[in-house]
């Protein structure tokens, strides 16, 4: 603990995350309180505090056996670890509509990255969460902002973030945003999938994405 608050609290990540998802948070709140960006520097002591325990593995064992109760075991991503169960969720046209791509940088946060098929640049980056709680909701947005600091290895590309849920989130509802600008080669834009309803929660002028046009119909089909 660090003044009684946990520290994983401090990154506002979950105790089962994964290294890079720790990483990516601690990032994307430095870039938010660092004080070179107006923020406090007792903020940005706290969470340079955090990571320097959380981002070691040893330290992080460590603190993890001095908290109370039993910590929330932690699955390394290995090869067995399966990714085609949410892209069946996703539909059977799915896979027809988007083709996996190699993507550097953090890429492999997400379970699914790809792009339309017949279009290269347009990508779309694919998370599923099963709690869809505040903590999940902050994971996404961390990883959406980690990916976004290696635009240089995006490219000209527009990218659709999506989350998918298993029911719609209060949590997830305010990081839905819409492309903006007029060139949507060089946008971004984050949507929600609800499994339940099969329903996309999007902001306006989303469907102007290619990506998102070929999720709405790989959603569709499959309803």
């Amino acid at each position: 603990m660090q003044n009684g608050t946990s520290l994983y609290r401090i990154l506002q990540v979950d105790p089962a995350a994964e290294d890079v998802v720790i990483h990516a948070a601690y990032r994307a709140l430095m870039k938010r309180h660092h004080p070179d960006a107006g923020g406090a520097g007792e903020t940005a002591e706290r969470l340079n505090a955090a990571y320097a325990t959380l981002r070691d593995p040893a330290a992080r064992a460590r603190y993890d056996r001095s908290l109370p109760g039993t910590p929330t075991p932690r699955l390394a991503p290995t090869a067995e670890t399966p990714r085609a169960p949410l892209v069946r969720e996703l539909g059977p046209t799915f896979p027809r509509r988007f083709q996996a791509v190699s993507a550097p940088g953090f890429a492999w946060m997400f379970d699914f990255v790809g792009a339309v098929t017949g279009a290269p640049r347009a990508r779309i980056w694919v998370a599923r969460f099963h709690r869809g709680d505040p903590v999940d909701a902050k994971t996404f947005r961390a990883r959406i902002d980690a990916a976004r600091l290696s635009r240089p290895l995006l490219g000209f590309t527009s990218s659709l973030f999506v989350a998918v849920l298993e029911r719609a989130s209060p949590f997830f509802s305010p990081l839905v945003r819409g492309p903006r600008g007029p060139f949507l080669a060089w946008t971004h834009a984050i949507a929600v999938l609800s499994l339940s309803t099969r329903t996309i929660e999007a902001a306006s002028g989303t469907s102007r994405l290619p990506a998102f046009r070929a999720l709405a119909a790989a959603v569709a089909a499959a309803s």
